[in-house]
């Protein structure tokens, strides 16, 4: 009995040293996977913020995407989804258009067949007035049938011209449907292929310098100052946010117009202005901060809507003014600035239970990080 109790002894002494060792793994994981997520967003926030990235419209270009890929492999879904609607948006629009002129031109060509003088020539452009007073101001005050003729059949064409682009138009949205399909696979592909990569990457670095685990309190403090780092810029980008406001296109009618003036290759300062805004909105959206705690879902949802109003050309300046202020709001909470709500202090290192299950919630979009998890065990 007396040489058992020193073997037990010996035995739990061992146990501990080698569960430390284990916690110490477990907590190097996991302040791997946050800097990796602040390099992607650091990464992402530059692609955002390049006004190259962005066409006349203030549209994000596809060809941003294999950058994206790149930079985040996790967000191309998002990304893939955007670009749909924004396809989506800017077909219907032209559809739209090309609708009403069509419209227009079938009932004036159905209306002035019957014309053969002044008189009915009057009533016609009378009932166009009330119909079409678009239609109606191009139209001279003499009846001159050649003149018309002539006009009508230069019409012809266009009109032909349009309903083939209609039907092509139809035809290419079947199209993007099954093209959109062959991108998300292929997106799919490259950020798994990615995701091997980074996990590779990470064994090498773990076996050639363990001695990384000293260095964990430093690279905490380096991820708060990248959040401080990324607020001061997000109130920077809001800062040029509200120099713009005022020259922006802020109602339903202001961005309709916009769009009418763009479909003929015109602009205007505040549609430019409303473009500009959108630009910024992407890049508000990319600074995000890291949230947590109970009112973090909540703080989320209001800085995407807030980020949305901004970018909107259909919001009034004064609720565009009522989002800034409620992003700073947020931003100053979360990166802990002075004057701003009181911030939860950095969290401790966190414990064994606790690493492992946050790393759980990780691996079930990471392959990589679910194999390495189960093979220490978990």
């Amino acid at each position: 009995m007396a040489d058992t109790l020193p073997f037990l002894q010996g035995w739990q002494a061992s146990q501990q040293i080698n569960d430390q060792a284990q916690e110490n793994k477990l907590r190097k994981l996991l302040l791997d996977q946050k800097t990796q997520e602040i390099d992607q967003t650091n990464a992402l926030a530059g692609i955002l913020g390049n006004t190259a990235n962005y066409d006349a419209a203030g549209n994000l270009k596809r060809e941003a995407l294999p950058e994206i890929a790149q930079a985040a492999p996790g967000k191309v879904p998002e990304y893939q989804q955007m670009y749909a609607q924004q396809a989506v948006a800017q077909r219907a629009a032209e559809k739209a258009k090309r609708d009403e002129l069509i419209a227009q031109f079938d009932w004036a060509d159905k209306n002035m067949a019957g014309v053969q003088n002044q008189a009915q020539w009057d009533e016609f452009r009378a009932r166009a007035a009330s119909v079409y007073p678009d239609v109606a101001s191009r139209l001279p005050a003499q009846f001159d049938p050649a003149s018309i003729q002539a006009n009508r059949m230069k019409m012809i064409p266009v009109i032909e011209q349009w309903k083939a682009e209609n039907r092509q138009a139809e035809f290419q949205q079947q199209q993007a449907t099954t093209r959109r399909g062959q991108d998300l696979q292929a997106a799919t592909a490259e950020a798994g292929r990615a995701v091997t990569m980074r996990g590779q990457d990470m064994t090498d670095a773990r076996s050639r310098d363990e001695a990384a685990l000293k260095r964990a309190d430093s690279k905490t403090a380096l991820a708060q100052q990248e959040r401080v780092r990324d607020a001061n810029d997000a109130l920077g980008l809001l800062d040029q946010a509200e120099k713009l406001i005022p020259q922006a296109t802020g109602s339903y009618l202001g961005a309709g117009r916009d769009l009418a003036l763009r479909s003929i290759g015109a602009a205007t300062d505040a549609g430019n202005a409303a473009a500009q805004l959108r630009a910024l909105e992407g890049a508000l959206v990319s600074k995000m901060p890291k949230m947590s705690g109970p009112q973090s879902d909540k703080d989320v949802a209001m800085y995407r809507q807030m980020a949305g109003q901004i970018g909107d050309p259909t919001v009034p300046s004064e609720t565009k003014q009522a989002a800034i202020r409620t992003i700073r709001e947020i931003q100053n909470k979360y990166a802990g600035n002075a004057g701003a709500p009181a911030a939860a202090p950095a969290a401790a290192v966190p414990d064994q239970a606790t690493a492992v299950q946050e790393l759980r919630r990780r691996a079930a979009t990471d392959p990589a990080l679910a194999a390495k998890l189960k093979a220490m065990g978990y």
